[in-house]
Order: C-alpha cells, then structure tokens, then sequence
C-alpha cells in the first residue's frame, strides 16, 4: 500500500492518463443511460466533447514528460520551487495567472473539439 501512495505522490501525471482512459470507455455506457439509440462511439455532441477532453489530458500527460526529458531543470523548478513562488505573488498577479492559464485550456479544448468534428 506504501509503494501506491508513493507511486500515487510522484507520478500524478499519470492518473490523467488513467482517468482519461477510463472516461472514455465508461462515456459509452452512461451515454446509453441518457440515450438509448446512441451508438458505442458516437461522434456526436457528447462524444465529441470526451474525445477532446481525453486528448487534452494524453497532450498535458506527453508535453510534461517531454519537459522533464529536455529541461530537468525546469522540471525540478515546477515540483519544488513553483508553489512557493507562486504563494509570493500578489493577488492580482495570481487572478491573472491563474485566469490566463483556464482561459488557454478552455481554448485548447474548443480547438481540440473543433479538429475532431472535423
């Protein structure tokens, strides 16, 4: 139990991985529930949505790994030095941060969406 909560601890990169991979396999079913004629993968309006989210979290889960392969430095700045840097700014300048960084995600995923609807 030790070695999960360490392994848990130190690559948490990859429960997106898990979580995305298990999101997508379960979308089918619950799909059914909220309609019975879709199909098992149905690119449709929800299915669509799925697919880009599962593709954003397999991109995030290979850019951090391919940051930690080329830039170790910059990966052991972001596990131990980011928080407390973050933590020193002003609250102005974390809003901004922090609105700036959803705000590219959310268009990461509207781009995603969009290339998967073709």
């Amino acid at each position: 139990m030790k070695l999960i909560k360490y392994w848990v601890h130190t690559q948490r990169e990859y429960l997106l991985i898990i979580a995305a991979i298990l999101l997508f396999f379960l979308s089918p079913s619950v799909f059914r529930m909220i309609d019975p004629t879709a199909g098992v993968y149905d690119i449709g309006v929800l299915q669509n949505n799925i697919t880009a989210i599962v593709s954003l979290l397999i991109f995030e889960v290979v850019a951090w790994k391919i940051l930690c392969f080329i830039w170790p430095a910059i990966h052991r700045y972001f596990d131990k030095h980011f928080v407390t840097d973050f933590n020193k700014l002003l609250p102005w300048q974390k809003i901004s941060a922090s609105l700036a960084l959803y705000c590219f995600l959310v268009f990461c995923l509207v781009m995603l969406s969009k290339s998967i609807s073709g």
